[in-house]
């Protein structure tokens, strides 16, 4: 049986394929694949896999039982696949924001799953975004579901931090050394949550294009909803703007700074990864998918 983890990254997109992956359920089932998704991580009862480093190791102990079990029943079962689609297992969005650092903890959150499911995962994907648009998405996301309103210190933290896209990368090849690893640019993808599941698994695409993709799901809020979310909680929204367009927290040179840094990983990416991770676009990415299997139980 082979697994397949959709790893994010938050405000990728994630939750879009995610739904798509929910919506497709039926579909999946007639090829033997299962899905564990959000909804069923809690359900099933390893959801505190996810849990920050200071948890109890009894309690993740417990969880991968769980977990092991889990996977045991639906080898049992004849499943083909199954798809981990948790952006949590990289780390906590909220976490980021409060260490002004990119998913410190990746490499032991991993390693839980990795504990008892690394040998069977065949590849993983992860969708990477722009810095400013990434740090933007968080931090507004974040004001609007209560998190202090911003302090401009803030951007420069996120400026100066040390970690890229580059060291999740490394932290997800050390944990799973054995899997293929896919990475594209939430740009490519955002609509397009069919082609994400052709090239993570090589399932046909074109037979699961059943919903309406107009639109990103769990999208950040604009301008004037960061002010109505403001003046909701008692505080003056002078800092921004009225408007429905995005709401940019950066200064010019700021955002230099973080393109400048995001062409850095690009580069990287395009010249190979140092073997890590294959870069799919949009114009290779069916080819490449090819190249790497046919699909489940491939």
């Amino acid at each position: 049986m082979d697994i397949f983890l959709h790893l994010g990254a938050h405000r990728c997109a994630s939750t879009s394929f995610q739904r798509y992956l929910d919506k497709n359920r039926g579909y999946l089932a007639q090829q033997k694949t299962q899905i564990v998704e959000p909804h069923n991580f809690r359900n099933i009862s390893f959801d505190d896999l996810l849990q920050p480093p200071n948890v109890d190791d009894d309690v993740i102990k417990r969880s991968q039982a769980d977990l092991a079990a889990y996977i045991k029943t639906q080898k049992q079962r004849e499943t083909q696949a199954v798809i981990f689609a948790e952006e949590n297992m990289i780390g906590a969005m909220r976490r980021n924001l409060r260490e002004h650092r990119l998913y410190t903890d990746a490499t032991l959150r991993l390693s839980r799953f990795a504990t008892v499911i690394g040998g069977d995962v065949r590849r993983i994907g992860l969708a990477i975004r722009d810095y400013e648009g990434y740090w933007s998405s968080v931090l507004a996301f974040s004001i609007l579901r209560g998190h202090r309103f911003l302090n401009y210190d803030v951007c420069d933290g996120l400026i100066a931090q040390p970690r890229r896209w580059r060291d999740l990368i490394t932290d997800i090849a050390v944990a799973f050394p054995n899997a293929q690893l896919q990475v594209w640019q939430f740009k490519d993808f955002a609509s397009a949550p069919h082609s994400i599941l052709e090239n993570l698994t090589g399932l046909a695409a074109q037979e699961t294009e059943t919903i309406d993709l107009a639109g990103i799901h769990n999208a950040a809020p604009d301008r004037d909803a960061l002010r109505d979310a403001l003046i909701a909680r008692g505080r003056l929204p002078n800092v921004i703007a009225p408007g429905s367009t995005h709401w940019q927290p950066f200064t010019k040179d700021q955002v230099a700074i973080l393109k400048a840094q995001y062409e850095e990983d690009l580069t990287w990416l395009r010249s190979g990864a140092d073997g890590l991770a294959t870069f799919i676009t949009n114009t290779t990415s069916q080819d490449q998918a090819r190249a790497m299997g046919a699909g489940p139980g491939a």
